[in-house]
């Protein structure tokens, strides 16, 4: 359920980026489920987590195995974690249900729902993150994401 959390939004981008030529102003619906799901998915990770009073720590390897460095590609889920997720889900959701009529009539509606998905991606993978080189990589590219993306609107 965890790595759901992580994934949907990135599977959201993947989708409607591939398939968003193909399927036109559909394409909403793929990027809004995919944050919708992910925000009922944090809705239940937020009562397990602070509720229960379980800490839950996602280990998927290292990235840096040496003799005294170990630097994992790791996610940890706390009750801060889980409560600035539940505000980061919620946002995202309510932007991505806001621009279905706001960008509607776009002819670039496809890409700029698959933008937001991303950027929601990479801001769970600023919060989740439990190193600070996984905290570099969500933050950077959103970062990035959105100063590319102010420069080509304007």
């Amino acid at each position: 359920m965890y790595l759901l959390i992580l994934l949907l939004p990135l599977l959201g981008f993947i989708f409607t980026i591939g398939f968003g030529r193909y399927i036109g102003l559909g394409s909403f619906i793929i990027s809004t489920s995919s944050i919708g799901l992910t925000l009922l998915l944090t809705i239940f990770a937020f009562y397990e987590v602070v509720y229960n009073y379980s800490v839950v720590y996602v280990d998927l390897g290292y990235w840096l195995n040496l003799t005294h460095i170990q630097i994992g590609w790791s996610f940890i889920f706390d009750s801060i974690t889980v409560s600035m997720l539940f505000i980061i889900t919620l946002i995202s959701f309510l932007v991505h249900f806001y621009s279905i009529y706001y960008m509607y009539s776009d002819k670039h509606f496809p890409r700029f729902m698959a933008y937001l998905s991303l950027f929601t991606f990479f801001m769970i993978l600023l919060v989740t993150s439990n190193n600070l080189l996984l905290m570099f990589f969500g933050c950077l590219p959103a970062q990035t994401l959105i100063n590319v993306l102010q420069i080509t609107i304007c």
